[in-house]
């Protein structure tokens, strides 16, 4: 089953349920146009409303920063719970906004959330700053 995106107003009452094209979405970015951009880990990709704007690989997309030159996305090797913390390893893979690879940085564990610190993140906990 495909993942949504459910608005609500301030007092938790829903507003609009978009339908996403990917399944296991998290890591909401609101693009500067308006448009949003979330992990489908199910498809080791990055999607927007209209479907997969970069395929990121075989591993489960978790972390997403997007500055306004750099995406930074998080990938985990996937493996049964209770060998994920050990043995999983793991990748963040950085692209330019054009959503070409810029370098990939293999981890010894699956990161988990990705946030960038020394400067704008446009990060879902920046919406409606």
């Amino acid at each position: 089953r495909n993942s949504e995106l459910v608005r609500c107003d301030r007092n938790f009452q829903v507003q609009s349920v978009t339908r996403l094209p990917g399944a296991m979405c998290h890591n909401i970015v609101f693009l500067e146009d308006g448009r949003l951009l979330v992990c489908d880990s199910r498809g080791g990709a990055l999607v927007d409303e209209r479907g997969v704007v970069v395929d990121v690989g075989p591993a489960f997309t978790r972390g997403l920063s997007v500055d306004r030159e750099v995406i930074a996305v998080g990938e985990s090797r996937l493996a049964d719970r209770a060998s994920r913390q050990l043995f999983a390893g793991g990748a963040v893979s950085f692209f330019d906004r054009g959503y070409r690879l810029l370098a990939k940085l293999s981890l010894p564990a699956a990161p988990t959330e990705i946030r960038k610190i020394d400067g704008d993140d446009l990060s879902l906990s920046r919406f409606g700053c």
